[in-house]
């Protein structure tokens, strides 16, 4: 049976004093057994507990993993949302400043068109490429001032008009503005400014733009430049002139000059083609 492994017997000795008859001296012990039964609990209810706090304790912690594990992922998640929320929300910003800069260029665009088209242009036809007054050849625009100036005040006025003093760059530029003055110069003594000066350090030839002169494109007349100080016995002859005839042969060649002189001047500009339309 299976009583037999969960019982114990023991035995419990009892001491039983007899009651003292007159003349003893003292009452007689007398001991007695008495067997006593003791159910012993078994292996496995022994073990439960610490099985079942076992069991407890890891289930717990798998929960707390399981939790954390969660938490961080619902992190990511929310972390990851803002951040496509914010890309979204930074990129329809670029398209509206986009849109906007779009906006008034086109308008900008429409503005100029209108303030740059000469008046009775016919509109289906784009604007000349260069303003009225001014000459067009190659990708530049010319103006030949007749009124007499010092070289600043003759580079002024270019400026004014959005221009600068004529620099030439090239053998044909020459031949072109050599053939244009032989009907705008009166005289031998008639010369126009060009913006080349030495102004800054003597013989060192700049033109206005900064960039030295090519030396294989120079075309002084002869003994020129000469910074004859005659007339200006401090600073000589610093400022170039093209012009200048004694006859018709040796025509429009390069001069110093005395920067103070009063000469007409050429201003030059680019041309601008394709974009502004006579409206």
């Amino acid at each position: 049976m299976t009583e037999a492994n969960d019982v114990v017997y023991a035995d419990v000795e009892f001491t039983k004093y007899k009651k003292r008859n007159p003349g003893e001296s003292s009452s007689a012990a007398e001991n007695t057994y008495s067997e006593v039964k003791i159910k012993q609990p078994s292996d496995s209810q022994k073990l439960a507990p610490s099985a079942g706090g076992s069991k407890i304790t890891s289930e717990r912690v798998a929960l707390v993993i399981l939790t954390a594990l969660l938490t961080a992922a619902v992190v990511a998640l929310i972390y990851i949302s803002w951040d496509s929320f914010q890309t979204k929300e930074s990129l329809h910003h670029m398209k509206d400043i986009n849109r906007n800069v779009t906006e008034r260029f086109d308008k900008m665009k429409e503005t100029l068109d209108k303030a740059s088209c000469p008046a009775g242009v016919n509109t289906t036809k784009p604007c000349p490429p260069c303003p009225k007054n001014w000459e067009e050849h190659g990708d530049q625009c010319y103006l030949f001032y007749e009124l007499a100036t010092t070289w600043e005040l003759a580079r002024q006025r270019c400026q004014q008009q959005g221009g600068d003093l004529v620099r030439i760059d090239s053998r044909e530029e020459q031949r072109f503005l050599a053939e244009r003055l032989k009907e705008k110069m009166k005289d031998h003594e008639d010369k126009f400014w060009i913006g080349l000066t030495d102004a800054q350090t003597e013989g060192q030839w700049l033109w206005v733009d900064g960039s030295p002169l090519n030396k294989s494109l120079k075309f002084w007349n002869n003994n020129e430049p000469d910074n004859w100080r005659e007339r200006n016995r401090e600073h000589g002859e610093d400022c170039a002139a093209l012009g200048g005839i004694s006859n018709y042969v040796n025509l429009a060649n390069w001069y110093d000059q005395n920067c103070k002189d009063s000469h007409k001047s050429i201003c030059e500009k680019p041309a601008v083609r394709g974009h502004l339309f006579c409206v």
